[in-house]
């Protein structure tokens, strides 16, 4: 992880020299005055933006086995994303103009739980708390749209929160590690204002999360589980571009 962190912040450098220009939203000269990416005569300078997303998640791999029967941990055979669309998944990037692309890095917070199922009410949720840190390429054009492409480090950050039922008072738990991961993503951005656009955004990561069933009422040994997280994101929001 701290080998791909140094990575992304050394192209950030290349990324940042001081002779960068910037893009910049502007009026386009026409009949009518037209939103673009690379408004014609207009100097493309290095830019800071700043975004908020909703995301829905589409879990890939949602079943494993059937009840009790090659299934994740005992009973659970399934888990489902619990979907929250308030846009609290903010994010902040760089970029700077290198030939006709924007190329920059940036990072950005997403959260979100999985509930998982058997024939009855599971056992409890599974909360994710993830840091993306990407590198992004941008295609600024002479239209509202500008497509983007992203690769990046996925870094998650596990808990389990129980049901009291089945926690039995604490003797209970799931222990979950923590997971990093590489992930693509892609979209577009559309230009509504001056630095204002509207941010279109698909995501897809794949990892598992490693855990451990604890039951601490007898001598029993920990049981070894994991939990596929593959999943697509697809986001929409806002974003502002100083």
């Amino acid at each position: 992880m701290k080998k791909t962190i140094a990575f992304l912040l050394g192209s950030s450098i290349i990324l940042l020299a001081p002779d960068a220009a910037r893009c910049e939203l502007a009026d386009q000269p026409a009949a009518q005055d037209t939103l673009t990416w690379n408004p014609a005569g207009d100097s493309r300078q290095t830019r800071i933006s700043v975004g908020i997303r909703t995301l829905y998640i589409n879990l890939l791999a949602d079943t494993k086995g059937s009840q009790g029967v090659n299934s994740f941990i005992g009973s659970i055979y399934k888990i489902e994303a619990d979907q929250d669309y308030a846009p609290i998944n903010p994010y902040i990037q760089v970029d700077a103009p290198v030939g006709k692309f924007d190329l920059g890095i940036g990072i950005g917070y997403d959260a979100f739980d999985v509930a998982t199922v058997d024939s009855g009410t599971g056992d409890g949720d599974i909360e994710l708390r993830n840091w993306l840190i990407y590198l992004i390429a941008a295609w600024p054009n002479q239209t509202p749209f500008k497509p983007f492409g992203e690769i990046g480090l996925f870094s998650s950050h596990n808990d389990f929160d129980p049901i009291p039922s089945w926690s039995a008072g604490g003797r209970r738990e799931f222990v979950l590690e923590d997971e990093d991961s590489i992930y693509v993503a892609g979209g577009c951005d559309v230009c509504i204002h001056q630095n204002w656009s509207l941010n279109i955004y698909a995501r897809y990561t794949d990892f598992d999360i490693q855990g451990e069933y604890i039951f601490r009422g007898d001598d029993r040994p920990a049981t070894p589980f994991y939990f596929t997280l593959e999943h697509l994101a697809y986001g929409l929001g806002a974003q502002y571009r100083f």
